[in-house]
């Protein structure tokens, strides 16, 4: 989850399309906001061009769990930084 955020930082892969696929499910708000590391675990993500999910749930989840923890604002099929 950390990796797409230190790539983009770096110059030889600033330029670089990142994608990221999590294979499994994403936890709901509630339960995500029991890390300690949930910010950098976001932004670690967040890093990424492209962000997908093995299924719609877990898409709704990530969205809320930024909308809610980090005030971005999550549409339907992006999120505005």
């Amino acid at each position: 989850l950390l990796l797409p955020a230190p790539l983009r930082s770096r110059p030889k892969t600033a330029l670089a399309p990142i994608g990221f696929f999590l294979h499994v499910a994403f936890p709901s708000s509630e339960n995500f906001r029991c890390l300690w590391v949930l910010d950098s675990l976001l932004k670690g993500v967040l890093g990424a061009d492209l962000v997908g999910f093995q299924i719609a749930d877990c898409d709704r989840h990530f969205g809320q769990t930024v909308s809610h923890i980090l005030a971005y604002e999550s549409l339907l099929k992006d999120i505005r930084v």
